[in-house]
This record gives C-alpha cells, sequence and structure tokens, in this order.
C-alpha cells in the first residue's frame, strides 16, 4: 500500500469526513514514550491505570506482577513501573464522556486478537487498565506499531461502545469509486435474515455508499465497513 493510500485510511483523516455517518469517537495522538512503552516486550500497565486485585488468573500474574514486588521490597534488578499522567489522563477524560465504556483502536487495526487478556475477556473497556491491556498484548497492534513509517503519528482512538450484532456488519469491496461487492462480515456464522433480505440490504448499502461515501472518501479501490 502507498503512503497516500495508509495516510487516507488512517482514523484522524477520514473520520472528520465522515463523521456525521459514524460511530461517535475521539482520538489522541500517542507521545513518543507511550510508543516506546507500547512497543517493549511484556505485558504490564502504567502505574496510573494499575487496579490492585487478587490474582486469580495467569493473566493476572503476567500484568500485575509489579505489585507483588512493591510488596516485597525494591529490587535492583526490576524495572520502574512507566507512568504517563498526562496522556492516561486524556484518556480518562474521553471515557467518561463516553458514559465509561468505549472500543479502542489505533489508526488503522483494532486489537480484537487481544480480548483475552482484558480483565472482562472483551473488547469493551471500562477503565484505563483495559485500555493498556488490549493495546499491549495485540499482535495487530504491535504489527502497525513496527510496520508503518517512521514519519507517521499515531492515534489512539475511543469509540462509544455500541452492542452491535454480528449479523449486522458487512464488508464492502470498492473498485473504481464502484460499488463492487458486499459480503458479511462475520463469515463464519450464517444469519437466516441476511438470506432473506440480501437483495434489500445490498440496495440500502449501495444507496448509502452513492450519496455518503463515494465523493468524499479520495481512494479509487478500498473496503467499506458498514452497520
Amino acid at each position: 500500500m502507498k503512503e497516500c493510500q495508509k495516510s487516507a485510511c488512517s482514523f484522524e483523516n477520514w473520520y472528520p469526513k465522515l463523521r456525521k455517518w459514524s460511530i461517535r469517537a475521539e482520538f489522541e495522538m500517542v507521545p513518543d514514550d507511550v510508543l516506546e512503552f507500547l512497543r517493549s516486550d511484556g505485558v504490564t500497565v502504567p502505574v496510573e491505570a494499575a487496579i490492585r486485585r487478587k490474582k486469580t488468573s495467569y493473566v493476572d500474574d503476567i500484568t500485575f506482577k509489579e505489585w507483588d514486588s512493591e510488596e516485597d521490597g525494591d529490587s535492583d534488578d526490576e524495572m520502574p513501573q512507566p507512568t504517563f499522567p498526562g496522556f492516561s489522563s486524556k484518556l480518562s477524560e474521553s471515557l467518561e464522556r463516553f458514559g465509561g465504556n468505549v472500543f479502542i483502536k489505533l489508526n488503522w487495526s483494532a486489537p480484537t486478537d487481544a480480548a483475552w487478556i482484558a480483565t472482562n475477556s472483551s473488547l469493551k473497556c471500562s477503565n484505563l487498565q483495559d485500555i493498556y491491556l488490549l493495546l499491549k498484548g495485540s499482535n495487530k497492534i504491535s504489527t502497525d506499531l513496527d510496520t508503518v513509517s517512521g514519519s507517521s503519528k499515531f492515534f489512539v482512538v475511543l469509540k462509544e461502545w455500541q452492542d452491535i450484532h454480528p449479523g449486522s456488519e458487512f464488508r464492502c469491496f470498492i473498485s473504481n469509486k464502484e460499488l463492487i461487492a458486499v459480503s458479511q462480515r462475520n463469515s463464519s456464522e450464517f444469519h437466516l435474515h441476511i438470506q432473506q433480505n440480501v437483495c434489500t440490504i445490498v440496495s440500502s448499502i449501495n444507496d448509502f455508499y452513492r450519496s455518503n461515501v463515494k465523493n468524499v472518501f479520495p481512494l479509487n479501490n478500498y473496503t467499506l465497513d458498514v452497520i
């Protein structure tokens, strides 16, 4: 993918153009020290995101190991637990504005592969700990951080949480500014209502694309997800 194409698909560039038709969201630029932390090995959270509780699982053990070392005394071999008060405060403020529950991603990818590590085993983030655990535990996020050019800026995107039925998500394929195909995004399950209403669904999506996206988004060839 060319750099200009990558840029067009970056959330902070397309969202202002399509805000009216998108789930409500906010985004914050990720400072260099936080990027360094996200790229580092290990799964831990900053001081301000740590929630003290009894360890009950392997995830708890790797996540809260710093607390045990604090209780057992300082060690010269231990790295200090990181802290990002300014950035974390901005995330907390966004979380509060969205009623305490958000879906997070970076510019391009969401940590959908890391739900297992979250305290609620979900992509729904209710606190800073959930946010940092998903970002640190995701291979998709790690790939973005390692492969995107050094000149690119990274943003954490916080979207208002919505419970979306998998059978209402569709992926659209655009070629030369024309909608050429639509598929259900959740391809692992059969949804009877899609089969029963396929013509209406495709027609509605095509009308939406032509009226609201076709002449707004700059690329000629891309995929578009709709609900």
